[in-house]
């Protein structure tokens, strides 16, 4: 049978192996030592190991490596000189003298803050046709004041593929037909990207195509490609993303009320998860979203005091107030806080404390650092799983914080609330773009109206 451990043993055997190996133990050493506690007996107690360690007051990560600032830049630059290119995350984990991917976010908030203050390029873009370097790259720096740079990025990576499947065919820029760019549509499609993914891929081409035209009548000249196929292409991309659209809007519908009670009632023991369903239910987040709310609480009247003192919330005398930034758009968004919202809020800084938490954002995982994207795809991986774990039922209720955003804008648009509400609540600048959340027809708007009333 397995010795059962009070929590003050658990601790003194991490003191005991400290003292005795000079370093912390990890959990090999725990799998590794029989007569040590088991990594779960940790995990049952202080919910993570490193949070065990730091009641035990050893170090947590002992054996890493500390790095300054000027060391880490001196890294960057090092390796473009040698190597005459821009680092990428892949050289991190193979190149021996680089430190790690999270040890430059830690320093510097992200790997292209790095690269910025070491002063190498973010991203370096080579055209592999021969004669569509120099146009693509007057096309970048044209549109460089126009779109943001990461969306310029992605359209360069874009092109990229682009031209990888345009040069196995043995074509040239000039030489495209518009059977070239057909196939390359389906051959997007058969791969089964996502949404986005095409959207951002065939975005680039589309923009590309346009200042080849708008150039061409500048110069008064003939266009690269031809003017036929320019605009014959642009149509049908047009019409394959309204396909898509189309198709991804009905994958994964809005979830029903049935279905939001059953997720309450079987995440009833999992608070951390639970207080992030509810929290991205009523904000309707992003999942890249996440990390870029603050847990700072102050008093604010307006946007510009908030921004002014860094503060995103305000609870005085019950009537609470979030402040959220929209990373997509650029902007920030003032929203009035429910009772319930209020209290769910209050729930999430309790466990913060619970969790000794250090940083200043809101929402963490179990080991206390706070929320990636990856991450927040993981958790509703977990999520998921301890729903439909021993259920027998025809479809699985799948949670993804991008349903969640459709589930949102449903639960507003059932209360018929304005679309110019709901597009600010879903972050999204045209009017257009809330419209494909939408997913009620006019028989169903009728009915729910008549039910409350209304009609």
């Amino acid at each position: 049978m397995k010795k059962q451990y009070t929590k003050e043993e658990l601790l003194e055997k991490l003191r005991n192996f400290y003292d005795e190996y000079g370093r912390t133990p990890s959990r090999e050493d725990l799998k590794e030592n029989k007569d040590f506690p088991s990594y779960g007996a940790y995990y049952r107690y202080f919910g993570s190991f490193n949070i065990a360690k730091r009641e035990a007051d050893i170090p947590i990560h002992p054996s890493s490596k500390t790095y300054t600032k000027e060391e880490l830049l001196e890294m960057l630059r090092t390796f473009y000189e040698n190597y005459g290119r821009t680092p990428t995350e892949k050289d991190l984990r193979e190149c021996d003298y680089l430190a790690g991917e999270p040890t430059f976010r830690r320093h510097f908030g992200s790997f292209n803050e790095a690269k910025k203050e070491a002063g190498i390029p973010i991203y370096e873009f080579t055209s592999k046709l021969d004669s569509s370097g120099d146009l693509i790259k007057e096309w970048a720096e044209e549109m460089n004041d126009e779109i943001s740079k990461a969306t310029l990025e992605g359209y360069h990576r874009s092109l990229r593929d682009f031209e990888i499947f345009i040069e196995k065919r043995g074509k040239n820029i000039k030489d495209l037909t518009f059977k070239d760019i057909k196939n390359y549509c389906n051959f997007l499609i058969e791969k089964k990207y996502r949404k986005c993914t095409i959207e951002k891929k065939l975005a680039g081409i589309k923009s590309l195509f346009v200042y080849i035209e708008r150039n061409a009548k500048l110069t008064e000249q003939k266009p690269i490609i031809r003017t036929l196929v320019l605009e014959k292409s642009r149509i049908y991309i047009k019409k394959k993303l309204s396909q898509i659209t189309r198709r991804e809007s009905n994958r994964l519908p809005s979830l029903t009320e049935e279905e939001i009670k059953e997720v309450r009632k079987k995440l009833q023991d999992e608070i951390l998860l639970l207080t992030l369903f509810e929290l991205d239910l009523n904000l309707g987040l992003r999942a890249s979203e996440f990390k870029y709310i603050k847990a700072k609480v102050g008093e604010f009247t307006n946007v510009n005091g908030a921004l002014e003192k860094d503060l995103w919330l305000d609870l005085r005398e019950g009537k609470g107030k979030m402040l959220l930034y929209r990373q997509k758009r650029k902007f920030y968004h003032l929203i009035a806080l429910t009772d319930d919202m209020i209290e769910v809020v209050k729930r999430q800084l309790l466990l913060r404390k619970l969790y000794g938490v250090t940083h200043d954002h809101l929402f963490f995982g179990v080991r206390g650092g706070y929320l990636t994207k990856g991450r927040v795809f993981k958790y509703y991986e977990k999520m998921s799983k301890i729903v439909n774990k021993d259920e027998i039922r025809e479809k699985k209720i799948i949670l993804t914080s991008h349903r969640l955003r459709r589930t949102m804008n449903t639960l507003l648009e059932l209360k018929y609330i304005p679309n110019t509400v709901r597009r600010m609540r879903m972050g999204h600048a045209p009017e257009t773009q809330t419209d494909r959340y939408s997913i009620l027809d006019l028989d169903a708007r009728r009915m729910y109206l008549e039910t409350v009333g209304m009609l």
